[in-house]
């Protein structure tokens, strides 16, 4: 049986596929903790501001991006997303690939760990190189 927690685990992911940046907000806690790389970014603003940046950077380069989103519970307050982004430049398509973890405190996420894949970053360098954009 799900927790009850998945379905906020869901709806969250849903908005950040749809780029609803300010409604997923909602469902962050003000000292939420974003694990992203080597870097940990603390705090609601800060962590939308950074999905926010990535999405646009990303935007300004590509034609096309489909965003699109799984969610498997790992206990009660922690969920696994496991995200796919596909991605077009010219008639050139990508299906980029990572996976990130969730976990609720008190109804809120408190925090965020983003996992690379392996081999993605990879491929992605040789879909940018192929379609000029590095």
């Amino acid at each position: 049986m799900l927790s009850k927690m998945f379905n906020a685990a869901a709806k969250f992911a849903e908005l950040m596929d749809a780029n609803k940046y300010a409604e997923a907000g909602n469902f962050l806690a003000e000292n939420c903790r974003y694990h992203y790389g080597q870097e940990i970014i603390v705090g609601k603003e800060a962590i939308l501001r950074t999905y926010i940046s990535n999405y646009n950077s990303a935007a300004k380069k590509l034609d096309e991006i489909i965003f699109s989103s799984d969610v498997v519970e790992i206990d009660d307050s922690t969920f696994k997303l496991s995200y796919l982004d596909k991605i077009r430049k010219g008639s050139v398509w990508h299906d980029h690939r990572c996976e990130q973890t969730i976990r609720f405190e008190r109804g809120k996420i408190v925090e965020i760990k983003h996992f690379d894949l392996p081999g993605e970053a990879e491929a992605l360098k040789k879909f940018n190189k192929k379609v000029g954009l590095s």
